[in-house]
């Protein structure tokens, strides 16, 4: 009776309400009747997953309109003259996991539709497995491919710049409408075959994740370098091609970029053309400048809207000719007679699209034996930070407890501050203020909270606010002797109505 009331719905209905129904459901669905299991396979776009262990169901889930394929330990020979019922439907292919070159060939020569490629190092592991030119032939006839993901074997201790053909494979293909490449290698030394793959889709790519370097290959690439001429490589690109590349996506991590100074430069070249960036990611120890990071943001101040960049060099030798003063913003003094060094806020006061802002300091560098002759980052200008932010993370800077107060009256819409490593504040009127005035705030996080008095009474009043907030949010006392624990909320509306009764406010 109850089905027999959903069939006289009209089509256009019972569509709709398919689109809200679990997967799960859907699948049992297609047991009630021939028209049923029509209209679900109609409207409905399946996500499956097959494996070794599934391929005796194999026939029953290649029958299905699948738009998501992930593919795992796939060894057992396909007997099926056609692989997928209805392929041209697939648009994402994941390789996650061995599979022999003879089922790649078979499924990729079937889903000629497809818009993303995904393979996995767990894929990619067989040395054998991509040579194949009737495969590479595939690739090329993609003509719907926008989406290109790769992510190769890591060997942290391996030479950077050894040949892995199955590396080779991809970045000597020519994808006529890819649009999006990631690229994950942990020791990538060879840069010219990847420059030499972004030159041919100078006209396509608008978005770019490379993650190509890992810390602990740092001495080989180093070495590598002193016994080879890598300046050679600007012989092999062309850069003037490689600046017409325009992103809206850029997320770049290298660990070892610092001892590659041909490459960092062609980075940075690249970067300096971008106008059009909508999300930024850059992680590279003590690589980006300060003054970098200005000139990037101003020249995409119209459309940034996510800015991460981890390890901002924060660390500079003080001499006669290289003082930043501080004007109007008064800062603790370094040893020897230098100022801080300032990150000045108002170059994000244009950025009105921002809604996620991210930036650490590169640590000290462990080896310097002159550690007295480096000075930190101080932020200044804050509440010059665009009201449209949501996210805001800050880790290693310096800056003045009052302006982080203020800003909290020009964020209404932040819904998530962390703020790691800031030294000794008065941190009760921070949190209390942070709390009170951003009305839509889900998440804090400030640590270490290392409290700040001008004396042993307003001591001791830090150490009793502090201890109110942690009792209510973190369900334990303060200890004012282990500062390095950190003070995390998740935050409601009755949490801010607590705050209005029971802190004190002013500053």
């Amino acid at each position: 009776m109850e089905y027999t009331l959903f069939s006289q719905l009209p089509y256009e209905i019972r569509a709709y309400i398919y689109e809200f129904l679990p997967k799960k459901d859907l699948l049992q669905m297609r047991l009630v009747s021939h028209q049923v299991k029509i209209e679900v396979e109609e409207n409905t776009e399946f996500s499956i997953k097959i494996d070794d262990q599934s391929c005796r169901f194999c026939h029953k889930l290649m029958n299905l309109r699948v738009s998501v394929c992930t593919i795992t330990n796939f060894t057992h020979q396909i007997s099926r003259k056609v692989l997928f019922k209805y392929s041209n439907r697939i648009r994402r292919l994941v390789f996650d996991g061995g599979i022999t070159p003879m089922n790649l060939n078979r499924i990729l020569g079937d889903c000629s539709k497809v818009e993303e490629l995904s393979f996995t190092h767990e894929a990619l592991g067989n040395e054998n497995l991509l040579k194949s030119q009737k495969l590479r032939k595939y690739l090329e006839g993609f003509n719907n491919l926008t989406n290109l993901n790769l992510q190769f074997l890591r060997y942290p201790l391996g030479d950077p710049f050894s040949t892995d053909t199955n590396i080779t494979f991809f970045l000597d293909t020519t994808f006529q409408h890819l649009q999006s490449f990631k690229f994950y290698y942990s020791v990538w030394g060879n840069w010219a075959d990847l420059f030499l793959f972004l030159m041919r889709h100078v006209t396509t790519l608008n978005s770019i994740e490379l993650q190509v370097g890992d810390r602990g290959d740092s001495s080989n690439t180093a070495n590598y370098l002193r016994e080879h001429d890598h300046t050679l490589l600007r012989n092999i690109i062309d850069i003037t091609i490689l600046r017409k590349l325009s992103f809206i996506e850029f997320r770049f991590r290298d660990d070892v970029l610092h001892v590659n100074p041909t490459v960092k430069n062609i980075i940075f070249d690249i970067l300096s053309q971008q106008k059009t960036l909508e999300i930024l990611h850059f992680h590279s120890p003590g690589d980006m400048t300060v003054t970098t990071l200005s000139r990037l943001v101003q020249a995409n101040e119209k459309t940034l809207k996510e800015l991460v960049v981890y390890n901002l060099q924060s660390f500079r030798p003080i001499t006669n000719n290289n003082i930043l003063e501080a004007e109007h913003h008064p800062q603790p003094q370094p040893e020897r007679g230098g100022t801080l060094t300032e990150v000045d806020m108002r170059i994000f006061s244009k950025c009105s699209k921002m809604t996620v802002l991210a930036l650490s300091c590169a640590p000290m560098p462990a080896n310097n034996p002159n550690l007295h002759d480096t000075v930190p980052i101080h932020m200044v200008h804050m509440n010059s930070i665009p009201q449209a932010l949501e996210t805001f993370h800050l880790t290693g800077f310096k800056f003045i407890s009052k302006d982080i107060v203020d800003l909290s009256h020009n964020l209404p819409n932040l819904r998530e501050l962390l703020v790691m490593d800031a030294g000794k504040m008065k941190y009760s009127r921070i949190l209390t203020n942070i709390l009170k005035n951003c009305p839509r705030l889900e998440y804090l996080n400030v640590s270490p909270l290392k409290t700040r008095g001008s004396s042993s009474e307003s001591w001791w009043f830090e150490v009793r606010e502090l201890n109110k907030l942690y009792q209510r949010f973190m369900n334990i006392h303060y200890d004012p002797i282990d500062d390095l624990d950190g003070f995390e909320a998740h935050v409601s509306d009755m949490d801010r109505e607590w705050i209005k009764d029971n802190m004190e406010l002013h500053f």
